[in-house]
């Protein structure tokens, strides 16, 4: 994994212009993150330029502007109509963000730039690593901000918006990281210094990365990749927790989370089911006849009498039976 450089909240609220990682790194102003030393907030954002991130400075002016306003009580980050509407209560207040010390990540300060003199060579591989790192450093932060203020892009004339940010392939990627989480799965959309909204998970779910906008379609392979190990590494983490019923529904959602990648699905979280049968065919020789004769109509009918893929199905959704049924249904 790629080192996690972040800037403080002290040096990040000072900033009049964007600086690059290696310029910031050279100022002594990224220091590596671990979790002993606060809270880390990762920003996904859409570039307002072409060629830098934030010419004018203006987007992340409504972050300082924003963090400002929550952190003195001033705004409160409330929750989204559907979560209201359910009598769910998520709200952030200004506790959230000044009990311990803040950092941020920021990709343009967190990761390697492409600059005029440095190392390209170098500098592609560690961007590389850096780029396979984020869904790490995505689970490392308490606090996920989708920044997305309504802005004009300086170079292509056209505006920018939650709705723009939400058609990028990899600003997608990060959100769906951020759902894979084993830590937290919270998110924070910011639209004006005093408009922030806890998201709508669901809304990863709308929006599948594979049918995102990529200025390289070669980034879906990798993206893909990226999201098969997360959804890898959530299922195995809801089994460790024994919460069969929540393990069904990530599985069955992976149709939908790897849509349009070229990446085939996660298979055999389970262990193996030519495993399974030999040993319950070992286990079988010293049962009683009778026991499997009684028991016979409700266990998963032998490869030879049904299509291994509904029998597959049934072992990877942990059901012996076709008869069986979960605690939600």
């Amino acid at each position: 994994m790629f080192p996690m450089y972040v800037v403080s909240l002290a040096v990040f609220m000072q900033m009049t212009k964007v600086r690059a990682h290696q310029l910031l790194l050279d100022e002594g102003k990224l220091v590596t993150f671990v979790r002993s030393m606060g809270r880390a907030i990762f920003v996904s954002h859409q570039w307002v330029g072409s060629t830098s991130p934030d010419p004018d400075f203006s987007q992340l002016q409504v972050l300082q502007e924003a963090l400002r306003n929550v952190m003195s009580g001033k705004v409160f980050i409330s929750d989204n109509l559907i979560s209201k509407s359910r009598g769910e209560s998520t709200t952030l207040a200004a506790a959230d963000f000044t009990a311990e010390p803040l950092f941020i990540w920021y990709d343009y300060f967190s990761c390697p730039q492409t600059l005029e003199g440095s190392d390209g060579e170098l500098m592609k591989y560690d961007l590389s690593r850096a780029i396979e790192s984020i869904p790490g450093y995505v689970e490392m932060c308490d606090h996920f901000v989708i920044l997305a203020p309504t802005l004009k892009h300086v170079d292509q004339g056209s505006m920018m918006s939650f709705r723009s940010w939400n058609k990028r392939g990899w600003c997608r990627a990060e959100r769906t990281a951020r759902l894979l989480s084993t830590v937290s799965t919270s998110m924070i959309v910011i639209e004006s210094p005093t408009r922030l909204e806890v998201s709508v998970p669901l809304e990863t779910l709308w929006c599948p990365v594979g049918l995102g906008d990529f200025t390289v379609n070669a980034d879906k392979k990798k993206v893909g990749h990226l999201m098969k190990l997360l959804l890898a590494n959530k299922l195995q983490a809801i089994l460790a927790t024994g919460k069969f019923h929540d393990y069904r529904i990530s599985l069955n959602l992976q149709s939908n989370l790897l849509k349009n990648l070229p990446i085939p699905p996660v298979a055999d979280t389970l262990p193996s089911l030519q495993k399974d049968n030999n040993n319950n065919n070992n286990n079988s020789n010293n049962n009683n006849d009778n026991n499997n004769a009684n028991n016979n109509s409700d266990l998963v009918p032998r490869e030879d009498e049904q299509s291994a893929t509904v029998q597959q199905f049934l072992h990877q959704n942990g059901f012996t039976s076709i008869h069986e049924r979960d605690e939600g249904g």
